[in-house]
């Protein structure tokens, strides 16, 4: 699911007037990159608690990646029908990985 927020997010942060604010655009790009990166490392330790290490990292990055979809609201980089629809994306992509981290914890303790 982060795979789906990342895409239109990256077309957000090469828009013009967005991609002169440097700071915003590296922090939005490597969270919702890491999002991503450490989903697929996790998964290809093909180990429960290695996985589920990466996925709660993930999910800090997924936060932050929330907060970068705020911060992009109030800076008028995006309108507020975008700002829903992203961080709707962002919601399932966070509850996804709650789902996936609740099984691979349940795994663990087996």
């Amino acid at each position: 699911m982060a795979y789906e927020l990342r895409k239109p997010l990256l077309k957000i942060i090469k828009r013009p007037e967005v991609a002169r604010d440097l700071n915003f655009c590296g922090q939005a790009d490597r969270a919702v990159n890491s999002a991503c990166h450490n989903t697929s490392e996790g998964f290809y330790q093909y180990k429960h608690r290695p996985f589920a290490a990466s996925l709660r990292i993930a999910r800090g990055q997924l936060g932050e990646t929330n907060d970068q979809l705020d911060a992009a609201l109030q800076k008028a980089y995006i309108t507020p029908e975008e700002y829903e629809d992203l961080t709707g994306l962002c919601a399932q992509a966070l509850a996804a990985n709650a789902g996936l981290l609740n099984y691979l914890d349940g795994k663990a303790k087996k």
